[in-house]
């Protein structure tokens, strides 16, 4: 009875799995978007590490620096 399911389910396993398959695209674009969005609370982190009083007054101007 196994073996009856299988050929298909491979199929279909194969065909989610493929290079250009619409979920390893979606999967592709959601990594590259939490990519940038660790970045950017990386980015965040570290200028809160160092200016900790920007959260009350905002950021500083280029010259304050």
């Amino acid at each position: 009875m196994t073996t009856h399911f299988q050929n298909p389910i491979l199929k279909n396993v194969n065909s989610m799995t493929a290079s250009d398959s619409p979920l390893q695209t979606d999967l592709r674009d959601s990594l590259r978007s939490l990519t940038k969005a660790a970045d950017s609370l990386k980015t965040l982190s570290d200028m809160l590490d160092q200016q900790p009083q920007s959260l009350l007054f905002g950021k500083p101007s280029q010259g304050a620096k």
